[in-house]
């Protein structure tokens, strides 16, 4: 009897235990709360920790989906973006000269500090100057006694031609006294040129500089001979402003020259010396007349100021010529980021919803790049927090990257409509 009682009541528990089991797990499938369900139940301690884990295994991911990750966003402005041309060039002297001596002589002086910068008309080297200043008072006497004989002659002529009217005096006398006073008026004539050359050469015994420039070496030293039009004697550099040669291509010298018609101005140009970081801005100032056949380039030149002449003749630069503005669409560069080796966006939709958008970029300005793609003026792309964002999950508009005053506090943005 005992045995009969015992197996009917191990027949009933596992009856409960089964009917428990299927009610759980019925709830578990509905996706309804099992962990408070069960708490009632008569479970082993083992089940009820076993779908109260399920359970919040399975709520995590719902809760993700609806959280939302604060961001900072920046909208896609159209701006008018400058469109330049980019060239290799050499920076030219303005003028270079070699300073030669322009009468012989001997060095008596150098004057200046090889190297500085000289002002036109500063004198850079003195030759022995006695030997001209002796040579142009002999010409100043002889010049003198010159004019006196002139004006003997000219008495003399005067008074034989009063005697020859009154027959006292003879013609041929006359004469010969005329022919005397012309050559005399020649002689000082010549002379009086001779006396403008010696005046010349003691001028020219201080050499001066021709123009304001930056001297070079002295090829002479105090004591040298030098021989007029042939001793060079140091070389001479302006380059303020100083010129930079660049060859376009012949569509190139066409975009050039349409867009110089268009603006009605010379053409701007920036200038970036190899191996730094600064930049000079000046214009385009002449174009070549033909495209050479070998090469299909034509010779630019442009020019900009170096007042402090730390552009150097000789040096290598990038150059960019400026040919006017167009409309672009642009993004802030911190917007940017990578997906497979690609640029994109995560652009927020009407639902503040993320998407990525693949896009090509383009020339940077200040702290903005072009982009194309699927963009419109006007979305909404994250600027802040990028790498909490996921595509497809929301977000919440916390700040605006503001272009120029900084971040504005939001409470909330218009989306992208797809």
């Amino acid at each position: 009897m005992t045995h009969f009682f015992g197996r009917a009541l191990a027949g009933l528990v596992a009856i409960v235990i089964l009917a428990g089991g299927i009610l759980a797990l019925s709830l578990y499938l509905s996706g309804q709360p099992l962990f408070g369900m069960l708490a009632g139940t008569g479970l082993p301690d083992q089940v009820r920790q076993l779908f109260r884990s399920k359970e919040s295994a399975n709520q995590q991911p719902a809760q993700a989906e609806r959280q939302a990750v604060p961001v900072r966003i920046a909208h896609i402005r159209r701006e008018a973006v400058p469109v330049a041309l980019s060239f290799s060039g050499r920076l030219l002297a303005r003028r270079e000269v070699e300073v030669r001596a322009r009468v012989t002589g001997y060095v008596s002086e150098v004057t200046f500090k090889e190297g500085e910068i000289v002002e036109k008309g500063e004198v850079l080297y003195r030759i022995d100057p006695r030997t001209f200043e002796a040579r142009l008072k002999e010409l100043q006497g002889a010049l003198q006694g010159a004019k006196a004989n002139l004006a003997f002659l000219q008495r003399e002529t005067e008074r034989i031609a009063n005697l020859e009217e009154k027959e006292y005096a003879e013609t041929s006398r006359l004469d010969e006294l005329r022919s005397q006073r012309d050559q005399a008026a020649a002689r000082i004539e010549e002379l009086q040129g001779r006396l403008r050359q010696a005046q010349l050469d003691l001028e020219f015994a201080s050499v001066e500089a021709p123009f304001a420039g930056k001297i070079g070496f002295s090829d002479v030293d105090e004591g040298d001979l030098v021989v007029q039009g042939q001793t060079t004697l140091t070389t001479l550099v302006d380059f303020h402003p100083i010129e930079i040669e660049f060859r376009p291509n012949a569509d190139q010298l066409a975009r050039m020259k349409d867009a110089r018609a268009r603006l009605g101005h010379p053409l701007r140009l920036t200038v970036s010396p190899d191996g730094r970081d600064t930049t000079v801005s000046g214009e385009v100032t002449a174009l070549g007349p033909a495209v050479q056949n070998a090469t299909n380039t034509v010779r630019v030149r442009g020019e900009v100021p170096n007042p402090d002449q730390t552009l150097v003749p000789g040096q290598f630069a990038r150059v960019r010529v400026q040919l006017g503005t167009q409309p672009s669409l642009m993004a802030p560069t911190a917007a940017l980021i990578t997906q497979q080796n690609k640029r994109a966006l995560y652009v927020i939709s009407a639902d503040n919803t993320v998407e990525i958008v693949p896009v090509e970029i383009g020339q940077t300005v200040g702290k903005r790049v072009v982009v194309q793609g699927d963009l419109a003026e006007g979305d909404r792309v994250v600027a802040g927090n990028l790498q909490s964002v996921r595509s497809g999950r929301p977000v919440r508009v916390i700040a605006e990257q503001g272009e120029e005053n900084g971040d504005r506090r939001r409470g909330g943005a218009k989306g992208r409509m797809n």
